[in-house]
């Protein structure tokens, strides 16, 4: 029988590996001799995520075969949007599906950021937040309102990793962390209203189990091609006008069906009769 060499220790590998089309997330060199025979020395290389074909694999007792890991974002791939659900939460979920792959971490995170808020009220003033310290902390856990530069700031330094927010309508990102010399960063993007996920993926239809979204921070203070391929993206969605321009924008209240433009106009309008469902429309 065989042995593959996985994490620096020999175990045995079967005599015979039946595979089927499936999108391989290792690179895997297979390096021996076919069917017991010297004559037909062979070695072949399955880079990493492409997608295969194999249907049995025969190996001769005297092969090996060693496996070793590739990170994605050394080799090609695409920057792919993960859709967050827009269920005012949106931010957190996104931090949460970037940082754990988990997409419903928003009443944990909350529970996060209220508890680093209350234990620090030097810190997070009412000039900080906006509000005194113990209100913000009953509002944050609203599952009904939205996070934003305060709480991503908190969630960098919960994790230890840079977050990177990619603005869609202006192309910027705003990085939180970066004064804390982490050694990881993940991404978000913002088309003005909602947050999602931003990944690495062997391929635009490849499946969310392929995502990487931590990436290692260089020498530079950079992630390196992944950085390039992630503002290309977005600036593609940019020009595919894929945000909303919130000092501009036209929206019909849900209720009295009254339009106006704009977020302070919006803002206006629920203050003055109460109204907080808006449809935007163009």
């Amino acid at each position: 029988m065989g042995k593959s060499l996985t994490a620096e220790r020999w175990v045995p590998a079967p005599d015979s590996v039946g595979l089927n089309r499936f999108i391989l997330q290792q690179r895997i060199i297979v390096v021996g001799s076919f069917a017991g025979s010297s004559i037909f020395p062979f070695a072949f290389l399955v880079d990493s995520f492409l997608l295969v074909q194999v249907l049995t694999v025969v190996i001769n007792p005297r092969i090996f075969y060693f496996q070793r890991c590739t990170p994605l974002s050394n080799m090609e791939g695409v920057v792919v949007r993960r859709v967050i659900p827009s269920d005012n939460s949106c931010l957190f979920n996104a931090v949460g599906y970037v940082m754990d792959h988990d997409k419903n971490k928003a009443t944990a995170l909350r529970e996060v950021i209220a508890a680093t808020v209350s234990s620090d009220p030097v810190k997070y003033s009412e000039a900080f937040l906006g509000k005194p310290n113990e209100e913000y902390c009953s509002w944050i856990l609203n599952s009904e309102k939205w996070g934003g530069a305060i709480e991503l700031s908190i969630l960098a330094d919960y994790y230890a990793r840079e977050i990177a927010a990619y603005d869609i309508q202006t192309s910027r990102c705003d990085l939180y962390g970066q004064d804390r010399n982490f050694s990881e960063r993940v991404m978000l993007i913002y088309d003005g209203l909602h947050y999602d996920a931003l990944a690495m993926s062997p391929s635009e239809g490849a499946p969310e189990d392929f995502d990487e979204t931590i990436f290692t921070i260089r020498g530079n203070r950079t992630i390196g091609p992944v950085e390039g391929l992630a503002l290309s993206f977005v600036k593609e969605q940019q020009r595919l006008r894929k945000y909303t321009d919130t000092a501009n924008f036209t929206l019909r209240c849900g209720i009295c069906q009254r339009g106006v433009k704009g977020e302070k106009e919006a803002v206006e309008h629920a203050q003055a009769t109460g109204h907080v469902n808006f449809q935007e429309y163009r």
